[in-house]
């Protein structure tokens, strides 16, 4: 992708760089991804969509993965309700707008999806380009390679208020990494962004999908664990505090795992007759082996010393000596 953006210094003062590092790079990848000139695009039905400056129209999940991070290795994509949360934050802001763009949306028959349309409004502080009022039909000027083109961009422009909402997305028709599955579900359990999962917690839920630990396995069990703690605190008329940490289940959860797995030795069903008597064999290690046969010999011994008519120390050597005068 070529050419570039301008970035005013005042960014170091506005609302955005005192919110978590996401915020400020979901606001960057959008001002890199929208359009600098009026286009054209042709929707997967077939169907013109015109796109102005300013604008670009995308997925939540698309941009989770243009947001993502490589780290130790392994790469990190937030989830899509994490990005729903910023969006709107933008939008309250007035640094964005957005509308789901389906068939009911442009009067066409169908009921596709065809994803989020994302609008630049405002930066939301002052710069050569923005206006300082801050307001919804403030100047965004975009930037393709050395040209350079301002528009004005309003709210009535491009689409109605009510219709804004990125939620609006059909889910998309493809398996769900079972990571993010667990990941989604102990956010949603814990009423938190996964931006906030540390890189233990995340090494933790790695471990047990590979390990074969099934993701649904694994939620049912967390949520059981989460309202247990609650149901003690309940009982014991304590105020409840939840889990700080995904690490809280993982030793539970893993125990969990293997007694489910823990295979119960039942007696086979017997191929003789009723009145056939069967044999067994207890099983004896080695060393039960040589123990029980040393018992054996030790029990033989005394009684032959008893049948003689006397005691083992009778059958010293300095005994008999003494006894024949020596």
């Amino acid at each position: 992708m070529a050419g570039y953006i301008k970035v005013n210094r005042e960014e170091l003062d506005s609302e955005i760089w005192r919110m978590p590092p996401l915020y400020h790079r979901v606001w960057q990848y959008l001002s890199f991804k929208v359009n600098s000139k009026h286009a054209e695009i042709t929707l997967k039905d077939g169907t013109p969509f015109k796109l102005t400056p300013g604008q670009h129209l995308t997925k939540i999940r698309d941009i989770a993965k243009g947001v993502g991070w490589q780290e130790r290795g392994k790469f990190f994509e937030p989830n899509p309700k994490t990005i729903s949360t910023i969006l709107n934050w933008l939008k309250e802001q007035k640094m964005i707008d957005f509308e789901a763009v389906t068939s009911n949306s442009l009067g066409v028959s169908g009921g596709n999806s065809f994803g989020t349309l994302i609008t630049l409004i405002n930066r939301g502080f002052s710069s050569e380009t923005a206006d300082e009022s801050n307001s919804i039909s403030a100047p965004v000027t975009c930037y393709q390679g050395s040209e350079q083109e301002s528009t004005t961009i309003t709210l009535r422009d491009i689409c109605a208020h009510d219709s804004m909402n990125p939620t609006h997305e059909e889910p998309e028709s493809r398996t769900i990494d079972p990571f993010i599955q667990v990941l989604d579900a102990y956010c949603d359990l814990h009423s938190c962004l996964d931006l906030r999962v540390k890189t233990t917690e995340r090494a933790a839920i790695g471990k047990l999908i590979a390990g074969s630990v099934p993701p649904q396995f694994i939620i049912d069990a967390m949520h059981k664990i989460y309202e247990k703690k609650r149901q003690n605190a309940l009982k014991m008329q304590l105020p409840f505090q939840q889990p700080t940490s995904f690490l809280y289940y993982d030793n539970a959860i893993q125990e969990a795992w293997r007694n489910a797995n823990t295979v119960t030795d039942f007696p086979k069903r017997s191929l003789l007759p009723q009145n056939t008597p069967q044999k067994r064999k207890p099983y004896r290690t080695r060393h039960e082996q040589t123990n029980d046969f040393l018992k054996k010999a030790f029990r033989q011994e005394e009684e032959n010393d008893l049948e003689r008519g006397s005691s083992a120390v009778r059958h010293h050597p300095q005994f008999l000596f003494q006894l024949r005068g020596g």
